[in-house]
């Protein structure tokens, strides 16, 4: 039990030595642990890993209703709140066309007088293979266990790519708590709402390659490695979109570190981590790259009528003051454990991190003052922008911590601590209280239709059949272009 403590908490252990190395380095890795590692920091880590990952479980189920949200998740009544039907109804058709077929290309004769349906239109990849799992048919309950799913992986994902950049046990629960707490705010909600939850998804995914990169030039392994391939495939798998922003940190990392490996065998295991996660998506990535030119027309997005700072702070993108202020605080946190990263010759995590996240938000800014950008959806980069911070504002809250026990000792430095974040959180009451109020449950999902709409419905099936062409104009904002009598409504 306790060498698995070692290996989650990302340190060698003392009775074992490393099993698997790819190359020799110069010297032998230490723990990178903020503090030393007992059995009472064991439960300790523990418990609060525990802890997060059952307030990530209660909040997960809240999506889907305060009342009976088991029964919720459980039946057949689907989504409705922004794409999230018409990516059930494109999933299924990908599912059916992997039962048969072997690859997710198909034919939508229902819809737009016939259409090809490839990845390049398509609803949600990760909801295929669990349409797929449940059996290649029309299952809303298995879109939905397909959401909660991915936002159960939120806190190992942080947790992981947080050991990996070398934050110790302490840190690396402080940098999941502040992700989660931005999964939980408006904007990455909004986005989940709104049915692109790959996304987010995604970007998880590039911040734990990151994360392992880091670790895998301190002490590369064959988990680490493995590690590498796996997040590195699901980074291609749910937004290939997203991997072109990963590539100047590639080349950063590779331009920072690659002399200092003289082994052969680490560069060759590097590369073929990078290509082995392309080869596992060149199954559907072929068809993506061929259907290129078949593809929905862009999306007419809102920008800021003037460029200016005042603008961009109450830019809707960031969300409510909450959400602001929570922003703002990562941020300059981000910078302190950037800079601290630099001075204490961690530069490969500062260069990393601090790019990542100077170049996500970069991108969402302009996202809301650039239309071009504003159109590929890059204003939804704030929230992967704010969990690269999470990771630096964690150490630089570590660091001071340290600091605290350095000149108070352990006895008053956590209660210093805690009188620190209560005066903090006194002072910024209207933030703080919302933030507090949102971590108690999420807004749930409109889940079935109503009687209204269920009677369209019936109405559609029992006067038209399959043949049947409807024009549905709608008077409010652009409607689905995929409805009609057999479509999940929308």
């Amino acid at each position: 039990m306790r060498s698995l403590f070692w290996t989650l908490t990302g340190s060698p252990c003392p009775m074992q030595s490393p099993s698997v190395r790819f190359g020799a380095m110069e010297k032998p890795i230490v723990p990178t642990a903020d503090e030393p590692v007992s059995y009472r920091n064991y439960l300790a880590f523990l418990t609060l890993l525990v802890a997060l990952v059952a307030w990530q479980a209660w909040m997960t189920l809240s999506l889907f209703g305060p009342e009976d949200p088991w029964g919720r998740l459980l039946d057949d009544r689907p989504i409705l709140d922004g794409s999230h039907p018409a990516n059930l109804y494109l999933s299924t058709l990908g599912a059916q066309a992997l039962a048969t077929t072997g690859n997710s290309c198909s034919y939508d004769r229902n819809f737009q007088i016939g259409y090809p349906r490839t990845p390049i239109i398509n609803g949600s990849r990760v909801a295929e293979l669990f349409l797929l799992a449940a059996g290649a048919t029309y299952q809303p309950v298995a879109y939905k266990i397909g959401l909660a799913v991915v936002s159960l992986l939120v806190p190992f994902c942080l947790l992981v790519a947080a050991r990996g950049a070398g934050l110790g046990p302490g840190a690396s629960l402080l940098a999941t708590a502040l992700g989660l707490l931005v999964w939980w705010g408006g904007p990455a909600q909004e986005t989940l709402k709104a049915g692109d939850f790959e996304l987010l998804l995604a970007a998880l995914a590039i911040l734990v390659h990151v994360g392992l990169l880091i670790r895998f030039h301190r002490a590369p392994g064959l988990v680490c490695w493995i590690g590498l391939l796996v997040s590195g495939a699901l980074a291609w798998f749910a937004q290939p979109l997203l991997l072109p922003i990963l590539l100047p940190l590639l080349l950063l990392y590779y331009l920072s570190i690659g002399a200092k490996h003289p082994s052969l065998t680490w560069h060759l295991a590097l590369l073929a981590s990078e290509a082995g996660a392309l080869a596992l998506n060149l199954f559907w990535l072929i068809d993506w790259v061929n259907f290129w030119w078949l593809r929905l027309s862009p999306q007419a997005t809102s920008v800021l009528p003037h460029r200016t700072l005042q603008t961009l702070w109450n830019a809707p993108i960031w969300g409510g003051s909450a959400e602001r202020t929570l922003a703002m605080a990562l941020l300059v946190c981000a910078c302190a454990g950037v800079v601290i990263w630099h001075f204490s010759k961690q530069r490969l995590a500062a260069r990393l991190l601090g790019l990542g996240t100077g170049g996500l938000l970069i991108l969402a800014l302009l996202g809301i003052s650039w239309e071009p950008l504003g159109q590929m959806g890059s204003s939804g980069l704030l929230v992967p922008a704010l969990w690269f911070a999470a990771l630096p504002a964690a150490h630089a809250c570590a660091q001071g911590y340290r600091l605290l026990v350095h000149f108070l000792g352990s006895r008053w430095a956590p209660l210093t601590a805690l009188c620190f974040v209560g005066v903090l959180a006194v002072s910024g009451y209207p933030a703080t209280g919302s933030i507090a109020q949102r971590s108690l449950a999420a807004e749930p999902f409109t889940l079935g239709l109503t009687p209204e709409q269920q009677d369209v419905v019936e109405k559609l099936i029992k006067h038209t059949g399959p043949e049947a062409r409807i024009l549905w104009n709608a008077n409010r904002a652009p409607a689905p272009s995929h409805t009609g009598p057999h479509c999940c409504p929308s």
